[in-house]
């Protein structure tokens, strides 16, 4: 602990002392949860002690729903950060404010190395051949599971065979009922708009065509594949009552409620590790997602974030020598050790710092249990990224209200997906 607290305090003191004032120095903006913001500060603060003449940015940390908020007004005004995080599903409604990296990456070719990046994540934040920001890192959405209650309920673990039936069935095992209540869920299901194509994906279902401009979620032959899959999760909450219906899980949380022991398995990305690291009081384990009975594949969510430059920052040297930091080999080999997330290099994502990575396993390795890390990185083979269209966050933002009718049971997935096709349609096809 003593150590832990002279770490923080050398890094603050770095901060104070070669950060400047105000504007004088690099604004960094960055979203993420309290732990996500001490792995960054950690990261941060060895750029610090590597470039003490451009010392410490300025860190603006905002929650992930704020952030875009946030940056909207920043952008109105034109006073966007330096340096700030920039999502894949993002990339194409605000390119217009990144500056081009292209001709930089050409110039620091062999400091760069961009063939030790993962293809997926790297060209996610390319546009019409330009490259618009650097991956800090991606993950896959994969299966967390608590491995004591599973033995204590005699319930099999999940394998490479697993169905969403074994799923279904496993969390009816798995929930435990006090009368009218619920102590224990069997699954958590999650509504948002880019946790949902895992789903549809794996169904043999789509959003949108291969060209990201024609909307598919409520035309057949897609439509039932697609209604099946948001129908599954739907009765999961409301016709099994196996997961929490919306109201309850409001107030129990997200991976918290797992962490909490109050769920028995969640789909989460990488990120969930930087909160399950710290559980003692029971084993968990990651899986790849169950495949769909109608297809018998599996699908998976890749969320990828970069660090990207504002096109008009008066730093861009600076903010250039702060992104390549980062996403250095060095700078990687934080992502892997922290629990962060996947590093975008391939070379550190296959290395001991990711795979066995000390401060994400001691925990789990006190109570005898192993984590297979590479799951997340077989999941990259059939991951997909959620549609790159100009439109998609207002598309997102609709998908997020106009379903929660189903998510409640009020309306059948089939009847909602056909009953706003048009007005999908309508939103992709606004310039």
């Amino acid at each position: 602990m003593l150590k832990k607290i002279c770490v923080l305090l050398i890094a603050t003191l770095l901060f104070a002392a070669c950060g400047g004032k105000g504007e004088d120095r690099l604004q960094f903006m960055m979203w993420g949860d309290a732990e996500e913001r001490a792995a960054v500060d950690r990261f941060l603060a060895e750029f610090v002690k590597k470039y003490p003449k451009i010392g410490a940015p300025g860190v603006i940390h905002l929650g992930a729903f704020a952030y875009w908020d946030k940056f909207q007004v920043l952008k109105s005004s034109e006073k966007l950060p330096d340096v700030f995080y920039m999502g894949a599903e993002e990339l194409k409604s605000h390119k217009d404010q990144l500056l081009d990296l292209t001709d930089l990456i050409k110039r620091d070719a062999r400091e760069m190395d961009i063939d030790d990046f993962y293809k997926v994540p790297f060209n996610a934040f390319a546009v019409d051949g330009r490259q618009y920001g650097i991956p800090k890192d991606f993950t896959t959405l994969v299966l967390y599971y608590n491995v004591d209650l599973f033995k204590k309920y005699g319930v099999a673990l999940p394998d490479d065979n697993w169905t969403w039936d074994d799923l279904r069935n496993a969390a009816i095992q798995l929930t435990v009922r006090r009368g009218n209540s619920v102590s224990v869920y069997g699954f958590q299901v999650e509504t948002w708009a880019s946790w949902l194509p895992a789903f549809v994906w794996a169904n043999g279902g789509e959003y949108m065509d291969k060209a990201n401009k024609r909307w598919l979620l409520g035309k057949p032959p897609y439509l039932r594949r697609n209604a099946e899959a948001y129908q599954f999760l739907s009765d999961m909450m409301n016709k099994h009552k196996i997961a929490p219906d919306l109201m309850t899980k409001k107030g129990m949380g997200g991976e918290g409620a797992f962490a909490a022991g109050r769920v028995a398995m969640c789909a989460y990305g990488r990120w969930a590790v930087l909160r399950f690291k710290k559980i003692t009081r029971f084993k968990w384990r990651v899986a790849e997602l169950p495949r769909a009975p109608r297809t018998g594949k599996r699908a998976s969510t890749l969320f990828a974030t970069a660090y990207a430059i504002y096109k008009k920052s008066q730093k861009k040297a600076d903010a250039w020598t702060l992104l390549k930091y980062l996403t250095s080999v060095r700078g990687q080999k934080g992502v892997a050790k922290s629990g962060l997330a996947i590093p975008a290099r391939r070379s550190v994502a296959m290395s001991a710092d990711f795979l066995k990575s000390e401060e994400v396993n001691k925990n789990q390795t006190k109570l005898g249990n192993e984590i297979d890390h590479t799951v997340y990185l077989r999941a990259l083979e059939y991951a997909r990224i959620p549609p790159q269209h100009e439109n998609w966050l207002k598309v997102r933002e609709r998908l997020d209200q106009w379903f929660q009718v189903v998510f409640v049971g009020k309306e059948t997935a089939l009847f909602r997906m056909t009953q706003k096709q048009d007005a999908f349609e309508r939103i992709i096809n606004t310039k």
